[in-house]
């Protein structure tokens, strides 16, 4: 009896750390199989693995970006996905499940590393640092993102800062350089803890590369790729012209979100590290803060501390609290397992009330339509592009279908961010906010459909979710809308 009494409270636990752990998969592919996902950003990183998987080159061009994807962002750690996209025959859903598994295998890790140092509970508080954190969670909710992707690195650096193993800080500090461009500016930050600890072998290994991807931003990949995005001119350009109207306006709600649950325990991890200035600024910690501080002065510059921008912070904060041994040193431990998880669960709570609705009730969803007939008419017109030649032609659509159609070697538009093409062959669109339409409303795509008809040859949809049309559609019938105005 006793021993069924010790038992029930730890599967309760693994039951509800379950739940946390599949709930933001479970939630994106409801929400992707509903065309409840805007092509932004999903879309575009999917197209990009679609036609490297198609052998349209390492470097494809993005009808749904209007630019190349490497002149976007430098991001090869996509390679990975494409022959997993092959294997699963190009279904939206194993890209939900590949950014996941970063995720998953985080967890795991955690586990296997815990396991022999920490109780069962000391063990599940440290997984739920990772499954309550808004930070992370806003990542998730948001697919797909390889900065998303960078779970597992972020968190294998921290681990060997903790361990201090150099070889494995910078075998990760290597691997971000391909996830994403603002890391190389987070390890350039890093390369100064190892300066403050005189090991200049080290310090002078992780400056290299993180200048050599710095420099590559900055100069180098215009070069080779040609003209790239700027997004780091336009943010400083905002911010240098009015900073005063810039803090007025700055998101400061979503900073607060993210960083406020992580107070409680860094103070009683600095407190426990303490020991002088000097000597603090050696310990794992402080090269954990020199990692965050320039990446923090980007999204600050950028106002950006929301969906996939704030995964970092929430990763490598939470892998802090794990390879610290918190639970170790921190007083009064059940009130403080208690503070912290209701410090979590304030920030987290909405994001996972959002994602426990969407799952558990779909008919509460007023933003987008969850219905088995909508899917089965989705499955119906990938199968009707399916059996098309894609190559002759082209397709204008609303943006929440399109990432249940594309497919390797597709030409499809949507309202923004692309060179009109003069004529389209098809005009798909997603009647009364059925789906995610974003940036149009809906009078918008009724203004198109109408715009359109005039041009049309053969209707192969119309109903009160979807319009699917072949013709000749010029780009003013589109234009038509006030979206363009």
């Amino acid at each position: 009896m006793k021993r069924f009494f010790t038992l029930v409270p730890k599967c309760m636990i693994v039951l509800f750390l379950g739940y946390l752990c599949f709930l933001p998969l479970v939630f994106n592919i409801v929400n992707l199989l509903n065309n409840c996902i805007n092509i932004y950003d999903f879309g575009i990183y999917e197209q990009a693995i679609y036609e490297i998987a198609g052998g349209a080159g390492w470097n494809p061009y993005l009808t749904a970006r209007n630019v190349h994807i490497f002149n976007d962002h430098f991001v090869p750690v996509i390679f990975l996905a494409v022959p997993w996209a092959m294997i699963f025959k190009y279904n939206p859903v194993s890209l939900v499940v590949f950014e996941w598994l970063w995720f998953a295998v985080t967890i795991v890790m955690i586990i296997l590393i815990s396991r022999k140092r920490h109780s069962f509970y000391e063990i599940c508080f440290y997984i739920m640092f990772f499954c309550l954190s808004r930070a992370i969670l806003s990542g998730l909710a948001y697919p797909i993102h390889p900065t998303t992707w960078a779970v597992l690195p972020l968190f294998l650096m921290v681990f060997c800062l903790y361990r201090d193993r150099f070889c494995g800080v910078f075998l990760s500090c290597f691997a971000l350089m391909f996830f994403k461009e603002s890391f190389a500016f987070g390890v350039f930050g890093l390369s100064f803890f190892y300066l403050l600890r005189r090991e200049y072998r080290n310090f002078l290994i992780i400056l290299v590369l993180s200048s050599f991807f710095i420099i590559f931003e900055m100069k180098l990949r215009e070069l080779w790729f040609g003209k790239t995005v700027a997004y780091g001119n336009r943010f400083l350009g905002v911010f240098f012209a009015d900073p005063v109207g810039f803090l007025a306006v700055f998101d400061y709600k979503s900073f607060l979100k993210i960083f406020v649950p992580y107070l409680i325990p860094m103070f009683f991890i600095i407190k426990n590290d303490w020991n002088g200035i000097k000597k603090i600024v050696k310990k794992p910690i402080a090269g954990v803060f020199f990692f965050l501080i320039p990446m923090l002065g980007i999204h600050f510059i950028s106002n950006r501390f929301y969906f996939h921008h704030a995964g970092k912070f929430g990763i490598v904060l939470s892998a802090v609290c794990v390879f610290s041994g918190i639970c170790s040193y921190i007083p009064r431990k059940k009130i403080i397992y208690f503070l912290m998880v209701l410090f979590f669960l304030l920030p987290a709570s909405s994001i996972i009330k959002k994602m426990s609705r969407r799952v558990f009730f779909p008919e509460t969803a007023k933003e987008c339509v969850i219905s088995r007939e909508k899917r089965k008419m989705t499955g119906e017109i990938r199968g009707y592009f399916q059996k098309q030649d894609l190559s002759k032609i082209k397709i204008w659509s609303t943006g929440g279908i399109i990432q249940n159609v594309m497919l390797p070697g597709m030409r499809i538009y949507h309202a923004s961010n692309y060179v009109w093409q003069g004529f389209y062959t098809h005009l798909l669109l997603e009647m009364n906010n059925s789906g995610d339409i974003y940036p149009l409303k809906e009078h918008d795509v009724e203004t198109i459909r109408s715009g359109c008809a005039p041009y049309v040859e053969t209707e192969i949809m119309n109903n009160s979710q979807f319009y699917l049309a072949s013709g000749v559609f010029p780009d003013s019938c589109i234009m038509q809308s006030s979206f363009w105005d």
